[in-house]
């Protein structure tokens, strides 16, 4: 058992200027020189910015004044040449967590290539001068072959490089680059850091990105997780993180208030770092200690300290729903980016409603999605309506922040989460933090409030985290106590363990946490379980399904279609790689799985925590399953894998 990360390519093909070398300024500066030389007006540097990318001809072709006769723009051309073969190398340096790349390419054995629509010549001479000991090749523009976007060069590389097409990926960072790769049959990864600007990439087709170096290693490399089959059933005991809702929640809360408070328990997650990182980007005081799992906050009473900012919100649905509001109706000039994955997932609902009380949006992407710049001058609506059925966590963001209106705010909830478990817990917490709201059929009313909140806040174990254990119950025939955690949680997934009591399993909720007790099952029937209410749950439902005595039934979970992956069709894509049968119930918005014989299997995790963590389970009593980029769990529970070598080492020296 244990990780191993495999190459999935051979050799990476490497765009230069906007890429590996940060070129642009020792190029403006050349650009410039002979522009002056022949009396013409120099161009500044987002002007030259936009020119490059298509070799040196057509950048001095695109700074020449318009209408400038040939004759002219060859001497042009002759002057920047000159210049700049002198000059290139005077403000021209690596990108930033480059050269560690290159190193680590180097040490998993995947070759590296260099193409360049500079001169030949020029390319040789910059490859010895920054990379000799990482570029086996290194291809600039020369006679008799294409440029970019023409596929020549790169063709060269992998003939030199003894490497096909197909075992192969292009890294760049303009559309001449995008369309190189296209033409040589490659995949594509984009980088961020280089002289086009996200709007335009995604123009020109984009569809991977990255936004620093390091992470391309995470693209073309796959860590893999072997599972092992635990074959004892001696006593599980285990403590998780807290959980993400409550740790997000009491975050914004008490940013609202106008307190300083304390908060114990702090799930440090990718996500939670996300919301913690632009709380201190708005200007908000945070002292955070992962150590002891405290986060120190001060309200601003309603108030963010930077009227103006720039935050990243990565992959962090929460904040990113939770923060988009939030800014909104306080106002202020804001830009909010994220993840590529965060930008795929849907916003529209909330965002048409923002517009509607006054918030002016600038998509720099596609339309109604992050990234965005938006400018708020406060929040004109005094009722709203938001569908649940989306994300209920839309209404959350509505009604925490809804006290910073003066005459409050109504939300009308309509769909079929209106009474959802997130929003009792929302409603719940703000409660807890001494907001009063007003809670009437389809309707919550919020109260401004300014000087509200608490100097100390415990969060709750995550809930959502424990399943994961507690479903160790029935599989393994064991018994599992997962600490701290008990009947009266304000999460929606502790009506999971219920779940569990009907497969068999005996639940006792003790001082230490509740337990529950497996050992005296010998086998478990199919439910027919309506999930909508804890949702999060139906992957780890889906993964006790398979050894049932009778088919699983799993009902009005359309909803999960739109999280971190469409998880209906990626549960019934693993399962069927299992040799397990799960089709679809349009009519009841579900899933049935047939019990059945698993099959040795490679799991995909579709960047999705909870499909990782659910489908190990299934490793654990089968041992024949592996799963892919265990790491994505740290969107929420950073040391999960830890604790599950933890369970299988203890159960194999008792």
């Amino acid at each position: 058992m244990g990780r191993t990360r495999i190459n999935q390519y051979e050799a990476v093909v490497f765009d230069l200027d906007g890429t590996l070398l940060n070129t642009l300024e020792d190029l403006m500066d050349s650009v410039n020189f002979a522009l002056s030389k022949y009396g013409m007006e120099k161009r500044g540097y987002e002007e030259i910015r936009r020119f490059v990318g298509n070799g040196a001809q057509k950048l001095i072709e695109r700074a020449v004044p318009c209408g400038t006769q040939e004759e002219k723009i060859r001497q042009v051309y002759e002057a920047f040449g000159e210049h700049y073969g002198a000059h290139c190398n005077v403000k021209t340096g690596l990108y930033p967590g480059i050269t560690s790349l290159l190193e680590d390419l180097t040490d998993r054995g995947i070759k590296i290539a260099i193409v360049s629509n500079k001169p030949h010549g020029a390319v040789q001479k910059l490859n010895e001068m920054y990379f000799k000991d990482f570029v086996r090749v290194a291809v600039g523009a020369r006679e008799n072959m294409r440029r970019k976007p023409a596929p020549d060069m790169v063709f060269e590389a992998l003939r030199q490089l003894g490497v096909s097409r197909e075992r192969a990926v292009y890294v760049g960072d303009s559309e001449v680059d995008i369309a190189t790769a296209a033409g040589a049959g490659m995949e594509c990864v984009t980088v961020t850091w280089g002289f086009r600007n996200r709007k335009e990439l995604d123009a020109a087709g984009a569809k991977v990105y990255v936004e620093r170096p390091e992470k391309i290693i995470d693209l073309i490399t796959e860590d893999i997780y072997s599972v092992k089959k635990i074959d004892a059933t001696e006593k599980i005991e285990v403590e998780v993180p807290g959980s993400k809702s409550i740790t997000n929640r009491a975050l914004l809360l008490a940013a609202l208030s106008g307190k300083k408070c304390v908060l114990h328990g702090v799930l440090f997650s990718e996500d939670s770092r996300a919301f913690i990182d632009s709380l201190e980007k708005l200007g908000f005081f945070v002292e955070a200690d992962e150590k002891t799992k405290d986060v120190a906050i001060q309200g601003e009473g309603g108030s963010v300290p930077n009227a103006r900012a720039q935050i990243n919100v990565r992959s962090a649905g929460t904040a990113a729903r939770f923060l988009t509001v939030f800014l909104a109706l306080a106002g202020g000039e804001y830009e909010l980016n994220a993840s590529p994955q965060m930008c795929r997932r849907p916003m529209e609902p909330l965002l048409s409603l923002l517009k509607k009380g006054g918030v002016t949006f600038d998509f720099l992407g596609e339309e109604d999605h992050f990234p965005f710049r938006m400018r708020s001058e406060g929040f004109s609506l005094r009722e709203v309506e938001i569908d649940t059925g989306l994300s209920s966590q839309f209404a959350s963001a509505l009604l925490m922040s809804g006290v910073l209106l003066e005459n409050g705010l109504n939300v009308i909830l309509s769909g079929g989460r209106a009474r959802g478990a997130y929003i009792k817990m929302t409603v719940a917490m703000m409660r807890q933090f001494g907001l009063e709201v007003d809670w009437s059929e389809n309707c919550c009313t919020v109260r401004h409030a300014g000087n509200f909140g608490l100097k100390e806040y415990q969060i709750e174990p995550d809930v959502s985290g424990a399943c994961y254990f507690y479903a160790m119950a029935p599989l393994l025939k064991t018994d599992v106590i997962v600490k701290d955690v008990h009947l009266d949680s304000l999460q929606g997934d502790i009506k999971f363990v219920e779940a569990l009591r009907r497969l068999g399993c005996k639940l006792e909720d003790r001082t230490e946490g509740i337990c529950l007790s497996g050992s005296e099952i010998s086998e478990y029937p199919g439910l027919v379980i309506d999930m909508k209410e804890f949702s999060d749950q139906t992957m780890t439902m889906a993964a006790l399904a398979p050894f049932a005595k009778t088919p699983t039934r799993i009902l009005n979970i359309g909803h999960i279609r739109f999280q971190e992956s469409d998880r209906i069709r990626a549960i019934r894509a693993e399962l069927g790689r299992m040799g397990i049968r799960c089709e679809e119930l349009p009519q009841e918005d579900g899933i049935v799985i047939e019990p059945g014989e698993i099959r040795k299997a490679l799991v995909e995790t579709y960047e999705d925590h909870r499909m990782a963590m659910a489908f190990t389970l299934i490793g654990l009593r089968t041992g024949n399953i592996r799963i892919k980029n265990p790491d994505c769990c740290r969107k929420t529970f950073e040391n999960y894998f830890d604790l599950i070598e933890e369970v299988v080492n203890r159960n194999e020296t008792n």
